[in-house]
């Protein structure tokens, strides 16, 4: 049986923990672009799977402004055979490439990928696990060494399977990251009160959209 590559959301902004020597040594740093592509399909999932979609959501200032972005790069493998969502997706393994970031603006992408995962321990990646048990779906983010099991909120309607949570950096020893950040972005990051804030709180959501036939 072949394996499936599915682009799931399954996303988080930025943890690592770093001091200002190697901060600086990343700057320079050259980031390896890497492009994950889907395999060819299982006779599982065959015509099954239609679109993706992965989002995620950092804040700045203290008025708590959103800052909207994709990772272009996600893979899931270990699929299993089912005709719902979460037969499919029990026990799936998730890895998202730090380097295909995309918010829009190449300056951000730039210290996202250089000054913040640049220097985190092991984060060319960031991997997950995607479980459903007693009728919730868990996903185990794994990045800064640190793995932690976070319930998500889910729902399949119209065909497309969905995923909502918020991941707060500080769970994953990302303190200093974030403080890295709110240093390097300075008055970018600077509200009306004149304070400079970064928040440890991302939103992420993810969405599968499957055929009409799934299922059936």
């Amino acid at each position: 049986m072949k394996k499936i590559a599915i682009v799931l959301g399954v996303v988080c902004l930025t943890t690592f923990s770093c001091t200002e020597n190697k901060v600086e040594e990343n700057v320079n740093k050259p980031i390896e672009e890497v492009v994950v592509t889907q395999e060819e399909p299982s006779d599982i999932v065959d015509g099954v799977v239609k679109n993706s979609v992965v989002k995620w959501i950092g804040f700045k200032t203290t008025e708590k402004l959103a800052v909207n972005g994709t990772f272009d790069a996600v893979q899931v493998t270990d699929t299993k055979e089912g005709t719902t969502p979460e037969q499919v997706l029990e026990g799936a393994k998730v890895r998202v490439v730090v380097s295909s970031i995309n918010s829009g603006a190449e300056d951000r992408d730039g210290k996202l990928k250089m000054i913040l995962f640049g220097a985190m321990e092991n984060t060319a990646d960031i991997y997950g696990v995607i479980n459903f048990k007693g009728g919730k779906t868990y996903i185990t983010f794994t990045l800064n060494n640190v793995s932690k099991e976070y319930e998500v909120a889910s729902k399949f309607e119209n065909n497309v399977f969905t995923i909502n949570t918020t991941v707060d950096l500080a769970n994953f020893n990302a303190n200093a990251a974030v403080e890295a950040l709110n240093t390097a972005c300075g008055d970018l990051h600077k509200g009306a009160d004149g304070v400079t804030k970064t928040w440890s709180e991302v939103e992420i959501e993810g969405s599968i959209e499957f055929s009409e036939e799934f299922g059936k």
